[in-house]
This record gives C-alpha cells, sequence and structure tokens, in this order.
C-alpha cells in the first residue's frame, strides 16, 4: 500500500505517523511543486521513501503530473499538507478516485467554505456558531458598532500573512485592499483548537481539544489537550455540519461562556503532533478506511494535560546526498 503526502513541506513527522501503522511492504511518496529554485531543499521530503517534485501547482499540467505519478507509483491513498494545494486538488477529486487512488482532500463545496475566509464566516453563522463580525467592505465596517482596532487580512490568505491592525479609518484605507481584504474583528480570550477526523462520508471519528499557550508565525508552538463536554458536543456539531473528509484543524476562542470559531484548515494542522501523542490516530484511520475497513468512533477517547513544546533541529548533510533523495522525473528535469 503505497501512500503519497502532496505538499509535504517542513512536515515530515505525518511521514513517520504513517510509517507506524503502514504494512511493511508500503511507500510513502512525498511531493513538493517548483514553487522555487529551492524546491529541491523542502525538509520534508527526507523523510519518505520517494520523493519527487512538480510542477507548480498553479500550472495547467499539474494535476495532469500527479495523476501520472499516481499512476506509476501504484498510490493507493493521498492528503495534501498545504491549503493551497488542497484547493487546487478540490476540483478534480474524481479523476485520482477514477485511478484507484483514496482522497483524504476536500471537496470543491468544503474546500469553498474553508479557502475563502468569507465564505467561512458565513457558513458558521448559517449553522448558528459563533464567530467574529467579518466585512467585505470598508463602507459595512463603518456602518457596523465594532470597535477599533480591527483586523485586515487577505480573504484567501493562510499561515497569517499580510495581516494588518488597524487603529484607525487612517490605517484601514491605508491597508485595505477590497479584491484581495476583510476587515474582521479582534476576538477575546484564550486561542483554542479542534483536530477533527470524519470518515469519506461526513462522519466524526475522533477529535482532540487544544488549548493554545504559544503561536509562532501562525502556527501552534505551545499548546495543552483539554476535555471539555461543551467544546467536544460542538467540534462533533461542526464535523458533521461541514462534512469533510479526512483531517480538519478548526481554530477558536473562547472568552467566558462565549464561543467563537475563526477559520478551518482541512489538513493536518501545525499542532497535530500533540493530538496525536494525546490519541487522535488520524492516520491509522486513513490506513483503515483505505483498506476497506469502518473504523469504529473514538471521538473523545485521548489524554488529557498531554503538552507539546516544539523544538529547532537543524539538518545537516552533503549537498550531494540531498539532491539523491528526490527525483525530478515528474517536472520533466
Amino acid at each position: 500500500m503505497n501512500i503519497l503526502l502532496s505538499s509535504i513541506g517542513r512536515r515530515g513527522y505525518i511521514a513517520d505517523y504513517f510509517r507506524s501503522v503502514l504494512p511493511s511492504e508500503s511507500k510513502i511518496i512525498g511531493t513538493t511543486d517548483r514553487h522555487s529554485l529551492n524546491s529541491e531543499f523542502t525538509v520534508g521530503l527526507l523523510s519518505c521513501d520517494d520523493s519527487f517534485i512538480l510542477p507548480s501547482v498553479k500550472c495547467s499540467d499539474y494535476i495532469d503530473s500527479l495523476l501520472e505519478l499516481c499512476q506509476r507509483e501504484k498510490v493507493s491513498m493521498m492528503c495534501s499538507l498545504f491549503d493551497q494545494d488542497c484547493h487546487v486538488l478540490s476540483e478534480h477529486l474524481d479523476k485520482f478516485r477514477s485511478i484507484g487512488v483514496t482522497t483524504f482532500v476536500p471537496n470543491r463545496r468544503v474546500s469553498n467554505i474553508c479557502f475563502d475566509k468569507l465564505n467561512t464566516h458565513q457558513f458558521l453563522e448559517k449553522i448558528g456558531v459563533g464567530t467574529p463580525s467579518t466585512f467585505s467592505t470598508i463602507e459595512d465596517f463603518l456602518q457596523s458598532d465594532i470597535a477599533y482596532p480591527v483586523i485586515v487580512k487577505p480573504r484567501y490568505g493562510f499561515a497569517s500573512l499580510d495581516i494588518h491592525f488597524a487603529k484607525n479609518e487612517k490605517e484601514i484605507l491605508a491597508c485595505f485592499d477590497p479584491e484581495v481584504h476583510i476587515i474582521q474583528e479582534i476576538l477575546g480570550g484564550e486561542e483554542h483548537s479542534f483536530d477533527i477526523f470524519n470518515d469519506l462520508h461526513g462522519n466524526v471519528l475522533s477529535c482532540v481539544i487544544k488549548r493554545k499557550l504559544k503561536m509562532r508565525a501562525g502556527e501552534t508552538d505551545q499548546a495543552i489537550t483539554i476535555k471539555n463536554k461543551r467544546l467536544l458536543d460542538l467540534a462533533i456539531f461542526i464535523g458533521e455540519a461541514l462534512g469533510h473528509a479526512g483531517p480538519l484543524d478548526v481554530d477558536f476562542f473562547v472568552e467566558g461562556d462565549k464561543i467563537n470559531v475563526l477559520e478551518f484548515n482541512p489538513r493536518f494542522g501545525g499542532g497535530y503532533p500533540l493530538a496525536h501523542a494525546a490519541g487522535a490516530c488520524f492516520p491509522e484511520l486513513m490506513v483503515d478506511i483505505t483498506t476497506g475497513q469502518q473504523p469504529r468512533s473514538i471521538v473523545g477517547q485521548y489524554k488529557e494535560n498531554i503538552v507539546m513544546l516544539k523544538d529547532m533541529n537543524p539538518i545537516v548533510m552533503p549537498l550531494d546526498s540531498l539532491l539523491s533523495v528526490v527525483d525530478m522525473r515528474v517536472s520533466g528535469e
């Protein structure tokens, strides 16, 4: 059973989690796209059995290259670790399924909700879940009763890039582009996240609740697992309402009795190592489903008060050794 981790980036540990539950003859294949001249230096590729550089996800032949790779390498299951890649793949899932690849990637409906932050806000309002006030125009914001400061951020952004804090109208006018940004109220309270896993039919099979202790560049740097029935019920409600397939990372804030959900990431989140250590078992569930089993729900069956502290460990090696890991045949180089 060969699996493909698309756009693996720096998350080689996900490959290690899969390796512990895959049959011994399986291969883990990692890809990165030709997003820069340094794609060969994508560190997650070092944790895979085979690694390939594909054309840019923005390129017209990206999907065909990935399909060809899946056929040639006899890939049984695929997931993506990058938001933009997930969004591109979401439009072509039937092509992968037609060649026998089980895809734990959001479908187009789910991806449109997750990738577009205005759609996320509207979806949460529709299902009756708290969410920060969000505006697509300056005029709508100025007519509201939301006080400064506010956040101006990309409607389709990720990794906390291009985010501005505006303290007055002058600052909003200086940084807001109606073609790019939304305006959002700043949430108070403590930041949390859910790691939710759904089967291919949108049923929630696993969920872990984390309270974030420290963030770095938009990713969870320190966190602790907690248990709370109200929050667990909310996680199940969101997972079933969204109906995604595979992993989902949900960011939200708790302030007293008020819960406000901020955004969805339909992939392994940056804090998944904590959920995994606590017993989330996402890779094991994915392997079971791919092999035709129907795993039982383990919702709520995880360890409380497990703490994650991220470290920085450099990897040093000769250039020839690094380049020998990556196969560039798919991109025609």
